[in-house]
C-alpha cells in the first residue's frame, strides 16, 4: 500500500530560462519573429514528443517520481477509459494499427481466461460456497472453525442469491473483482510513472497467471488483490492532499483488508513502519521524500481503520490459537525465494517466465535510465539525485560527483570507472559493479561496459546501481518487508507460508516488473520484452486453468451411478468430503469424514493436528462399520499423503479389508489433478 509522493518539477534540459536562478531579460531587437517561430517549432517537437516523457516530471532530488497528472481512485476508470479512446484513435493511422489490434486482442483473452475454468470445485472453494450459503447469521459460527475473516464470504452470500450456486456462477464472483482491478493498475502505473508505464503496468496485471488462476477461484484472493491496488492510490492521493476524504479512504480500505484476509496484517504494518520512519527522519531534522503531516495523517487514518476489526478480534484471536495451517509443511526460507515461481504459475512456459519476472523485477528496482545534460548534469539517471549534490551517488559505481578523475569532463560514469580502472583505481566494490553492467550490455539492457558506452547515445542505456532507485524504494520496501514478517510469523507459530496468500503483495510486484521494462529506452526493446511476458502469461494461464484442480467429478459419478440410500460413504481424510459431496446427490446416502466422524460439507480445523494425532485407526473402522446398515454397502473415499495423517488412511482402508473383506477400487488416484487426487473402494456387501 505504500504510494510515491507527487513529483516537484525541476528545470527541463534546454529551457529557456537562466541557468543561475536569475530573471531573464528582454528579446534581443528584432527577435519577434523568430521567437514565434521557435515558439511554434517547439509545439510540434512536443506534438511528436513520445507520451512517456511528455507525461513524466523530471524530480527534485527529495521527491519521487510521479505523473504530473494527480489521478485517485474515484477517477481512475474515467481516465483509463479516456486514454483508451486516445489509443484506439493512433490506432487507425498505419504505423498503430498492428500494436493496437494485438493490445485489443490481449485484452480479450486476458479478460475471457478470468472466466474460463472447466475444473469442479476443489476443497477451499467447496468450503467457501457451504459457508457462504448458510444463514447470515451462522457465518460466524462456521468461519470459527475455518479459520478466516468473513467479509468475502458475505459477499459471495448475496452473490449466490443472485446468480446460484453452480460452479460458474459462485467463481464469477472473483472473476468480476480481478477485472474491476485492471483500470486500477493501470491508474497505479501513471501515477508512479506516467502514461507508458500505466500500460506497461496495466498489461503486466492482464498476463498475470497468478491474477488470471485465482481469479478462477471461489476465493478471496481476487478481493485481496482489488483492496492492495486501491490502497496504493488511496495513499498516493493522501500523500499529496491529506483532505478528510481521502483520509477516510485510507482508513475503510485498511478495514476491508483485515476482514478480507489476515496476511493483510502483515501489510498494513509494513505501511505503517514506512510512514513511521518518515516521521521519525522529520522527528531528526532529516531530509525526508515524505510530508510530516500527511505521513501523521494517513498513518492515524490506518490506526482508525484497524479499529474496524475490533468486533472480530476475539474470533481472530480463538482462529490464531486453534486453527491455523495445520494441513501445510512449515514455513521456511526457500518458500521466501519461491515467490518469483508462485506469481509464474506452473508449466513450462512458466519457467520462461519466472526468469523474465525475476529479471525485469531487478531492472524495476535497481535500474536507471541515464539522462544526458539537464538540472542534473551529466550522467544523471532517472529519479536519482544529480552529479552536482554533494553525497549524491554518480551513477552505477556510487564515486561522489566531486570524486571524479581530473579530465573526466563530461564523460558518464562508465567512462570515469574506465578512467579509474586504467589508473588502477578502481576498488573491488567498483570493478564486481563494472562486471555486472557488462553483463547487463551483453544481454542488450544497456550500454555494456565503457567501452560500449563511447559508442552509444548515453540516453539509450540502462544503468544498475547497487541500491533501489528512489521511485522504487517504498514499493520494493514494503514488498520485501511483507513477505519477510509473513515469514518470520509462520517461523514464530509453525505456520505455513502458502503462495496464493501473496495475492497481498501481487499489485507491489506488478509495478516493479512494470518498472523493469519501463526503464528500457529503446522502444522496440520494451515491446518485445512486454510481448514475452504478455505471450508466456497467456500460455502459462490458459494451462493453469485448463489443468484439473480436483477429481471428485470421477468419485461422484460412481457414487451417483452405483450407490444405493442406506449405503456408508468415508472419507479420509475429511479434506477430500467437501468437493466430492458437493457433487452427490442420491438421497439418504450417509456420508462421515475421519477423524471426526461428522459431515463432509466442511471441515473442522479447531485443534486439528491434535485430534488427527489422538484419533485410533482401529477404533474409528470398527465405529464405522457397526453405524453401517445390514445389507448395504460401505464406500471409502481415500488417498495417504495428506498433513498431518501420514499413512492413517491407508491403515483405515487395510482395516476395512480386514474386517469387511478386499475392496474393488472404483476410482484411481490420478496425480496430474493439480489439487485433490483420491481413490473410491467399494467393499463387500457384510
Amino acid at each position: 500500500m505504500a504510494a510515491n509522493l507527487p513529483a516537484t518539477r525541476s528545470p527541463q534540459v534546454g529551457s529557456d530560462g537562466p541557468s543561475d536562478g536569475g530573471t531573464p531579460g528582454p528579446p534581443p531587437a528584432g527577435a519577434k519573429g523568430t521567437a514565434r517561430s521557435s515558439q511554434g517549432v517547439q509545439r510540434q517537437a512536443e506534438r511528436r514528443e513520445p507520451a512517456r516523457t511528455r507525461d513524466r516530471a523530471h524530480p527534485g532530488v527529495d521527491c519521487l517520481p510521479v505523473a504530473t497528472t494527480t489521478l485517485g481512485a474515484a477517477d481512475a476508470s474515467t481516465t483509463f477509459v479516456a486514454d483508451v479512446g486516445r489509443v484506439l484513435r493512433q490506432g487507425r493511422r498505419p504505423g498503430h494499427r498492428t500494436l493496437t489490434a494485438l493490445g485489443a486482442l490481449a485484452v480479450l483473452a486476458g479478460v475471457v481466461l478470468r472466466f474460463y475454468s472447466p475444473s469442479v470445485l476443489w476443497l477451499d472453494e467447496a468450503i467457501s460456497v457451504n459457508i457462504a450459503k448458510l444463514p447470515l447469521s451462522q457465518i460466524h459460527g462456521a468461519l470459527r472453525q475455518d479459520g478466516a475473516p468473513p467479509l468475502y464470504y458475505v459477499l459471495l452470500h448475496f452473490w449466490m442469491k443472485i446468480f446460484g450456486q453452480g460452479d460458474i456462477a459462485v467463481r464469477s464472483l472473483g472473476g468480476v473483482i480481478s477485472v474491476a482491478a485492471l483500470p486500477f493498475f493501470w491508474a497505479a502505473g501513471q501515477r508512479v510513472g506516467g502514461v507508458r508505464l500505466a500500460w506497461t503496468t496495466f498489461f503486466v496485471a492482464l498476463m498475470s497467471p497468478f491474477a488470471i488462476f485465482y481469479a478462477t477461484d471461489a476465493r478471496m484472493y481476487s478481493l485481496m488483490v482489488l483492496w492492495c491496488v486501491l490502497g496504493f492510490l488511496a495513499i498516493a492521493r493522501a500523500l499529496e492532499n491529506p483532505s478528510r476524504g481521502r483520509l477516510l479512504a485510507v482508513g475503510l480500505l485498511t478495514g476491508a483488508l483485515l476482514y478480507t484476509h489476515y496476511w493483510a496484517l502483515y501489510l498494513i504494518t509494513m505501511t505503517g513502519l514506512w510512514l513511521l520512519y518518515h516521521l521519525w527522519r522529520h522527528g531528526r531534522g532529516l531530509p525526508s521524500r515524505v510530508d510530516r503531516v500527511a505521513a501523521a495523517r494517513i498513518f492515524g487514518s490506518m490506526i482508525l481503520g484497524s479499529l474496524l476489526f475490533v468486533p472480530w478480534a476475539p474470533t481472530f484471536l480463538f482462529q490464531a490459537r486453534h486453527t491455523g495451517t495445520p494441513w501445510a509443511a512449515p514455513a521456511s526460507a526457500a518458500d521466501l525465494i519461491r515467490v518469483f515461481d508462485d506469481f509464474a504459475g506452473t508449466g513450462p512456459w512458466a519457467v520462461l517466465l519466472a526468469f523474465f519476472y525475476f529479471s525485469l523485477f531487478v531492472l524495476g528496482v535497481f535500474g536507471r535510465r541515464p539522462r544526458q545534460g539537464g538540472a542534473g548534469g551529466v550522467g544523471a539517471v532517472d529519479g536519482e539525485a544529480s552529479s552536482g549534490d554533494a553525497g549524491a551517488s554518480a551513477g552505477v559505481t556510487g564515486v561522489a560527483a566531486g570524486s571524479r578523475p581530473e579530465g573526466a569532463g563530461d564523460r558518464s560514469d562508465l567512462e570515469a570507472i574506465a578512467h579509474l580502472d586504467e589508473a588502477g583505481g578502481l576498488t573491488v566494490r567498483q570493478r564486481a559493479v563494472r562486471l555486472v553492467d557488462r553483463a547487463v550490455g551483453f544481454a542488450g539492457f544497456g550500454p555494456g561496459g565503457a567501452g560500449a558506452a563511447r559508442r552509444r547515445n548515453r540516453d539509450e542505456g540502462v544503468t544498475l546501481v547497487l541500491q533501489p532507485n528512489r521511485r522504487a524504494l517504498p514499493i520494493f520496501a514494503v514488498l520485501l518487508g511483507t513477505l519477510l514478517l509473513a515469514l518470520a510469523g509462520a517461523v514464530i507459530d509453525n505456520a505455513a507460508f502458502v503462495a496464493r496468500y501473496t495475492a497481498a503483495v501481487l499489485p507491489l510486484f506488478v509495478l516493479l516488473v512494470a518498472m523493469g521494462i519501463d526503464v528500457l529506452t529503446r522502444r522496440r526493446l520494451v515491446i518485445g520484452m512486454l510481448s514475452v511476458v504478455c505471450v508466456a502469461g497467456l500460455l502459462t494461464a490458459v494451462g493453469n486453468n485448463s489443468q484439473g484442480r480436483s477429481q471428485a467429478v470421477q468419485v461422484a459419478q460412481v457414487l451417483n451411478a452405483e450407490a444405493q440410500p442406506g449405503d456408508l460413504v468415508v472419507y479420509c481424510p475429511d479434506q477430500l468430503g467437501p468437493a466430492v459431496s458437493r457433487l452427490v446427490h442420491v438421497p439418504g446416502l450417509e456420508q462421515l469424514t475421519f477423524p471426526r466422524a461428522i459431515g463432509p460439507q466442511r471441515v473442522d480445523w479447531i485443534d486439528y493436528r491434535t485430534v488427527v494425532q489422538g484419533t485410533n485407526v482401529e477404533a474409528f473402522a470398527q465405529n464405522m462399520l457397526a453405524d453401517l446398515q445390514p445389507g448395504h454397502t460401505l464406500w471409502l473415499v481415500w488417498r495417504n499423503g495428506y498433513a498431518p495423517f501420514g499413512g492413517d488412511c491407508g491403515d483405515l482402508a487395510s482395516w476395512f479389508s480386514l474386517k469387511q473383506g478386499q475392496g474393488t477400487t472404483m476410482v484411481t488416484a490420478n496425480p496430474s489433478y493439480l489439487y485433490e487426487y483420491e481413490n473410491l473402494v467399494r467393499y463387500p456387501v457384510g
